[in-house]
């Protein structure tokens, strides 16, 4: 900061001195004489506002540099992490403390936005600062720690570390002042580490945090604390604690700064002029805001005394002007005071009370006056609360009302002569209650005596009473205590006193010269002497002559260091082992005053370490004779590897002895392979770490060239001195490992089997369905035409079903091969579940009745309409159980049942069961039920099925997240059940069909239609030709990926018909190249193929493709498909003769045959049997041939319902 800075700032801080100065004299006056340090005080603020103009323009001058620089950075990271008062976020998510204040002012100077980061701690914002995550962190201190991923500006703030003491004590106004007494501070802070190393006469009591440190001195436990004002302030706010002041300031300072990352020097610059563009009066301000705390000593005086002697002629002078004024206006006063005689007994009685709430109450009236400030001890503006006394009686507690009321009325009766005074609760305006002391006095009365005016004031006790309750809280905790120390120090007493018998080991305690002051029984008992006997004795005639060496020489050596000494082992001619323990017993000058000697019986620890080694003598004999090798390895605490035991079985294994082993590992990682080394050193940390089980194979390289394998097992286990423990063992793995490699072997020729086999069936599916796309879209073609004969009506129709059953047959090989290459998917969408229902009893009624058997399907529970599933593989499920079950069911019933149970969520558990009175499946047939190409006994018979049906239902039930049972007693019937996983659906996601005709043609009045169709087949791009031409297109064709291209950008079509399969560019990549060309981003584009796949379809939509069309195709899906995409309309109709031409043959059926006829047409419509039918029908066509005509063309499509519904109206639902 350059000297005319300071200059300004000096003089602001004089001219702001002198500003108050003047009103604290001006708040005295009367309000006439105020009125003549008009001018005066115009002045000064003029001058201190345009001081404070000059000091904040001229400071921030920006370089070129520096204002690109921030516009390449508008937006900022700081540091969130919670450190009240100075930041934190609240509840709301808003940024808090007096960073939120500088922030704001950095952002007004700077024009950038700064973005505070939520964090849990400050250590937390620490580690985002050191990982630039954050760029910038407001009010930090400057450490040589931080230094290393920080830089920091100038000073932002400095901090005075002050001395809070208690209000009533007048003692303490330096740190001079508290040497030897208790000071409370926050441990790990700077002051800790400078009154540590500045005044050790003071005796420090370190607290955990600034609040609890407060928290000491506010109740006794320690004199004073030292800390910077801020966080003093906050922590006093928070706690609620009022004895509290500020005694005096210390020497040191708390200077806070900017921190910014390591790589934006350019920021410090910046921020440097932004701090120093600060005015003291914003300064002031925040300081205002965050830091109020009552002082004593150091005051605005030390300030006046700087101002005073600047300014002082002219205040001398303005004041003396302002003399004869104010004399003229106390005698206006005295005038007045006539007048304010009649208010004088309201107010006097309340200014006994300073800062107390004043109430007037007309006792006669019931009308009461409460003051602005009585209102305010509520929580409520004057305007809030009105002056009626239904308010004062509404807020007193109800546990507190009788008894004031009662006392109010002893006060009027004259029972209590010296004032009415209590103390009760009242309701403030958030609904909490506070302690209010209520006082009062009668100011009228009538001439009777009867009360009729009454004055009082409200004072806020709730503090007081809180500190009473903490009071009396603490006084019980100390009484509490106290009892429980004294019980306490009884109880250690009695312990004490009971230890020495309980000692199970012989316990002497001598004098300096060596008698015996007190022994338990089992050292007298080891002396062969009563206690009595041993108490008094030197020790040197307890002992027996070959001991009391020992003994002397461990005294001797006690007594010279007045330490412990101890021998490890002293064998005594009763053939015991003693391990004897001499420690000293010093006074408070360290003298040696006595001796506790313990003497531990180890005869029994010496046999069990010779037991002990005869243990891991034949343990080690074991160990030697299983195969493979035993070990023991040990991780200290550098990481590094050691074996502490090893059988000799590692020498078979590496060709390493086990004594080599033990004694330097390294002699056994070097046989390994170096890779498979430093994958074991990882596998051990991790192992270590997580404390799991080791495994590793490793390679073995042996002297003479060969490569064995070995695999390593262990269990880790932590040390009580922190190293890690593993035991494990080593076995040989050399002819597993070969095998698994002529498995890996086999495995991927299996693997190359099965994707020759996929690109057989994939190249199998593309030929077939390549020709029978022609054959069935030429066959619909032809089914339009209007002058087609009923007889090649039919022969269309057998066409179009037998080419239906071989897609059929097709789909279900591929349908077996995806599964089994794990290539199947589901495709859920929104379906109507009912009508799924509703169309599996229609598909399976007639089946069921011709072999006379009941069927249903029936819905239990809560089973919604519309779920989101795929339905395609349900219906398949179904379709499978149901078809078994109504083939192999010779009487009785078959029943379909469908249950559904909310989950969480959306999502639903469908239980689905198929139950029928069949001839059941034997226990030894059960577990090959669901296998591939297997039946059962019944189903071979049968000769129907290739058994893959069950497999693949399995299949798609584990696909949807469930399973399939079946339970079944032969001779009674089968269960099939299953449950899946689906979820709720949504009727406005099914969309509705608009039409239930199919597409004739383009409505007309459209816009011309051009669609591209690009196939290298001739006869599919005829086909497709004749289908939208017919429909109202207009067509190009192009037979390969480049050719199509080219099409496009001469035509710009609306439609892309687009093979995937073609020479010279394949459509894949011809749909990537058109979405570049201009306009083909808009183009609809539907890629057409005759793979069944899901990779085909997933990989065109990839492409850019925005529908997919199999084929071969039905015209009614392609024409539907463009419409949605290009938004074309067309006209609808019926193709094929006209439907109700078919309802006049139903009465025509009834009277054209005979009943018994017509009875055994209708028994063999339900057995679908063909043959016989058509039998019945030539019989039939000779009484009504028009009628026998029908039934054929019915006969020939399969359409068995139809047939019924002509044969018994009334009793089939078609």
């Amino acid at each position: 900061m350059n000297r005319a800075a300071v200059t300004v700032r000096i003089r602001l801080e004089l001219i702001r001195a002198v500003i108050r100065m003047h009103h604290d004299v001006s708040a005295d006056a009367p309000p006439a004489g105020r009125r003549h340090f008009g001018p005066f005080w115009t002045a000064l603020t003029f001058l201190a506002g345009l001081v404070c103009s000059l000091q904040a323009a001229g400071q921030l001058q920006l370089t070129p540099a520096e204002q690109v620089w921030l516009r390449m950075h508008p937006v900022w990271r700081a540091a969130g992490g919670p450190s009240p008062p100075f930041q934190w976020i609240d509840e709301q998510g808003k940024f808090q403390g007096m960073a939120a204040d500088y922030k704001r002012l950095i952002e007004g100077r700077l024009g950038v936005s700064i973005k505070p980061l939520p964090a849990p701690s400050w250590s937390d914002s620490l580690e985002q600062l050191r990982r630039q995550e954050c760029d910038l962190s407001f009010l930090t201190a400057h450490t040589p720690d931080r230094e290393a991923f920080l830089l920091f500006t100038d000073e932002l703030l400095v901090l005075p570390l002050v001395i809070l003491t208690r209000s009533d004590d007048h003692h303490i106004a330096a740190l001079r002042d508290l040497a030897g007494k208790p000071v409370a501070i926050a441990r790990n802070w700077p002051i800790h580490e400078y009154l540590k190393r500045d005044h050790p006469e003071i005796a420090l009591v370190p607290r955990d945090d600034v609040g609890s440190a407060i928290s000491a001195v506010a109740l006794g436990n320690a004199e004073a604390f030292v800390g910077d004002l801020a966080s003093a302030t906050n922590a006093l706010e928070t706690l609620g604690v009022q004895n509290l002041k500020v005694a005096g300031e210390t020497a040191y300072v708390a200077p806070f700064r900017i921190a910014v990352r390591k790589d934006w020097p350019e920021a410090v610059t910046i921020l440097n002029k932004a701090i120093h563009a600060i005015t003291p009066a914003e300064q002031a301000e925040i300081r205002r805001r965050w830091i109020s705390v009552r002082q004593e000593g150091v005051s605005l005086q030390r300030v006046l005394t700087i101002a005073v002697p600047a300014l002082i002629g002219a205040v001398i002078v303005t004041l003396l002007v302002a003399n004869r004024h104010l004399a003229r206006e106390i005698q206006r006063r005295r005038r007045t005071e006539a007048a304010l005689k009649a208010s004088e007994e309201r107010w006097s009685f309340a200014l006994e009370g300073s800062g107390d709430g004043v109430w007037d109450w007309n006792v006669k009236t019931n009308q009461v006056f409460f003051s602005k400030r009585w209102k305010a001890l509520l929580g409520f503006e004057e305007h809030e609360l009105a002056n009626r006394f239904e308010e004062w009686a509404s807020r007193v507690h109800p546990d507190d009302f009788e008894r004031v009321t009662a006392e109010v009325g002893r006060y009027l009766s004259g029972v209590a002569e010296t004032g009415y005074e209590t103390e009760h609760r009242m309701k403030t305006k958030d609904g909490s209650y506070r302690w209010i002391l209520a006082r009062g006095r009668l100011v009228s009365r009538a001439e009777d005596g009867t009360p009729l005016r009454m004055v009082g004031t409200h004072r806020d006790v709730t503090s007081r009473r809180q500190a009473e309750e903490e009071l009396r809280q603490y006084r019980e905790h100390l009484e509490g205590t106290v009892a429980a120390r004294t019980a306490q120090l009884i109880e250690q007493h009695e312990t004490l006193a009971s230890v020495l018998d309980a000692t199970p080991e012989s316990v002497l305690l001598l004098d300096a010269s060596g008698r015996v002051l007190t022994c338990n029984e089992v050292a007298a008992a080891r002396f062969k002497k009563k206690v009595s006997e041993v108490i008094g004795a030197h020790y040197s005639t307890l002992l027996a002559p070959e001991t009391l060496p020992r003994y002397e020489r461990l005294i001797r050596r006690t007594l010279e260091t007045s330490t412990m000494v101890s021998d490890q082992d002293g064998c005594e001619p009763s053939g015991r082992h003693f391990r004897t323990c001499c420690n000293p017993i010093l006074n408070a000058r360290n003298e040696v005053t006595g001796l506790a000697v313990l003497a531990v019986d180890i005869t029994e620890l010496k046999r069990a370490e010779q037991r002990i080694q005869e243990a891991e003598s034949r343990l080690r004999d074991i160990t030697d004779s299983i195969p493979g090798a035993l070990y023991q390895c040990v991780m200290g605490q550098d990481g590094a590897l050691a074996f502490t035991f090893s059988s000799e079985g590692v020498r078979d294994l590496i060709g390493v002895e086990a004594e080599s082993a033990v004694r330097d590992a390294k002699t056994v990682f070097d046989m390994f392979h170096p890779e498979d080394v430093a994958l074991a050193h990882e596998k051990a940390r991790a192992s270590a770490e997580t404390m799991t089980r080791y495994t590793q194979d490793l390679r073995v390289c042996h002297p003479d060239g060969r490569m064995t394998w070995v695999r390593a097992e262990a269990v880790p286990r932590r040390m009580p001195d922190g190293t890690t423990l593993w035991n494990g063992h080593v076995t040989d793995i050399t002819h597993r490992k070969r095998l698994e490699e002529e498995l890996a072997k086999a495995k991927t020729a299996a693997e190359a089997a099965n994707r020759a086999k996929s690109i057989f069936l994939a190249q199998m599916s593309h030929e077939i369905r390549t020709p029978m796309n022609a054959i069935l879209g030429f066959s619909q073609l032809m089914m339009r035409e209007a002058a087609l004969s009923p007889t090649q009506r039919r022969h269309l129709e057998t066409i179009n079903r037998s080419g239906e059953h071989l897609l059929t047959v097709i789909n279900d090989i591929l349908e077996m091969s995806k599964i089994e290459a794990g290539r199947i998917s589901l495709q859920p969408g929104t379906f109507d579940l009912y009508a799924m229902l509703d169309d599996l009893e229609r598909m399976f009624r007639v089946r069921a009745e011709g072999r006379q058997i009941r069927f249903s399907v029936k819905r239990t529970g809560h089973v919604p309409q519309f779920v989101h599933a795929d339905e395609g593989k349900l219906r398949q499920i179904f379709i499978n159980l149901i078809g078994n079950a109504v083939k192999f069911t010779e009487r009785g019933s078959v029943v379909a049942r469908l249950g559904a149970v909310d989950g969480p969520g959306r999502s639903l558990r469908l239980h689905g069961e198929v139950e029928d009175t069949g001839p059941g499946i034997s226990t030894a047939e059960l577990p090959k039920l669901f296998k591939q190409f297997e039946q059962t006994a019944t189903g071979a018979r049968s000769g129907e099925g290739t058994g893959l049906g069950l497999a693949i239902s399995r299949e798609f039930v584990r696909l949807m997240g469930g399973e399939i049972h079946v339970t079944s007693k032969p001779g009674q019937g089968t269960t099939f059940r299953f449950e899946l996983v689906v979820e709720k659906g949504d009727a406005a996601a099914l969309g509705l069909k608009p039409h239930d005709g199919q597409a004739v043609c383009l409505r007309p009045g459209q816009r011309p239609l051009w669609a591209l169709i690009a196939d290298d087949k001739v006869e599919n791009r005829t086909l497709f030709q004749e289908v939208l031409q017919s429909a109202g297109f207009e067509t190009i064709a192009a037979e390969d990926g480049a050719q199509a291209i080219e099409e496009f950008s001469r035509w710009q079509p609306q439609v892309v018909l687009m093979d995937l399969r073609m020479p010279v560019l394949d459509g894949r990549e011809a749909i990537r190249r058109i979405r570049a060309l201009p306009g083909g981003a808009a183009t609809s584009i539907i890629a057409v193929t005759a793979s069944a796949f899901e990779d085909d379809r997933r990989e065109a939509i990839e492409a850019g493709a925005n529908d997919f069309l199999s084929k071969p195709f039905r015209n009614r899906d392609l024409l539907e498909k463009i419409g949605r995409m290009t938004g074309a309309e067309y006209a609808f109709g019926n193709v094929g003769p006209d439907i109700d031409a078919g309802h006049s043959l139903v009465a025509d059926a009834t009277d054209a045959f005979s009943s018994d006829l017509r009875d055994r047409l209708y028994q063999a419509a339900i057995r679908a049997d063909f043959d016989e039918l058509r039998g019945l029908l030539d019989q039939a066509a000779a009484h009504a041939p028009d009628v026998a005509g029908r039934l054929r063309e019915q006969l020939e499509r399969f359409d068995y319902p139809g047939m019924l519904a002509l044969l018994q109206p009334g009793e089939i639902e078609v």
